[in-house]
């Protein structure tokens, strides 16, 4: 049976989380602050690191509520060419 750690558990340190979730270090912490993001594991006195498999869950309820509301792209209008 497969499961998360049969290679061992797997860790993203901070600059890698910040690419796959596409949020900077403090909409990550006030959301961890909130209970809406996973916290870190201490990895050592200065490092700490997110399970791998917390943030893809975290990721995969976020899909879940925006398909549940019906949510989609929103892209920002682009500005209007000026005359002249």
């Amino acid at each position: 049976m497969n499961t998360a750690f049969d290679e061992g558990p797997r860790i993203y340190r901070a600059g890698q989380l910040y690419n796959v979730v596409g949020l900077k270090r403090n909409a990550i912490e006030q959301r961890m602050q909130q209970n809406d993001f996973p916290k870190p594991i201490i990895l050592g006195p200065r490092s700490k690191g997110w399970l791998v498999h917390e943030v893809h869950s975290w990721l995969l309820e976020r899909k879940a509520q925006r398909d549940a509301t019906g949510q989609g792209h929103n892209p920002c209008p682009r500005p209007k060419a000026r005359a002249g």
